[in-house]
């Protein structure tokens, strides 16, 4: 049924001019395709990655601008730690977010209408550093200005993140 032919014919398996390095050509171009997807989806994974670190960055800064804005507004409020009248020192003394302590209290001067006052919250559970600004609207009226800026980490790098939060009271 079947004749099988154990002699190799060598005329068979000759090659014509314009196949050449087909079979080359091939697998070079199949492997050069699998290599740039192969880079295409780590650039895309690299930048997934950068974009969530950046976003946890993000909310870890805004969540320290919000514990010390609403930590100031705590201690301006039921304690009148703030006063225009008290001694910036006494802020570091009085002022604790988070079991931390104020620091580097400043004054930067006061006016007839208006009272500036800063401090930082440095510590590995909340960085932020507060500017409080009051002014007085009439005898006796006085408005207060609250900026609070968070930060992810208290160390200088590129890739910290800050963000800020305002209020006016």
């Amino acid at each position: 049924m079947f004749n099988i032919d154990t002699k190799q014919n060598n005329e068979d398996h000759f090659i014509t001019t314009g196949e050449a390095g087909f079979t080359l050509l091939m697998a070079v171009i199949i492997t050069s395709v699998v290599i740039m997807l192969g880079v295409t989806i780590a650039g895309i994974l690299q930048r997934n990655a950068l974009i969530s670190a950046s976003s946890k960055d993000s909310t870890e800064a805004f969540y320290a601008a919000d514990t010390a804005l609403e930590c100031v507004m705590y201690y301006d409020r039921a304690q009148d730690a703030f006063a225009t009248s008290s001694n910036p020192s006494s802020i570091e003394d009085t002022v604790k977010c988070l079991g931390v302590d104020a620091s580097d209290a400043t004054t930067d001067g006061r006016t007839d209408y208006t009272y500036n006052r800063g401090f930082l919250l440095n510590s590995e559970t909340i960085c932020a550093g507060i500017t409080i600004r009051k002014e007085e609207i009439s005898s006796g009226n006085v408005r207060t200005f609250v900026e609070a800026r968070g930060r992810n980490t208290c160390q200088d790098t590129n890739r910290r993140s800050e963000r800020a939060l305002k209020t006016a009271y």
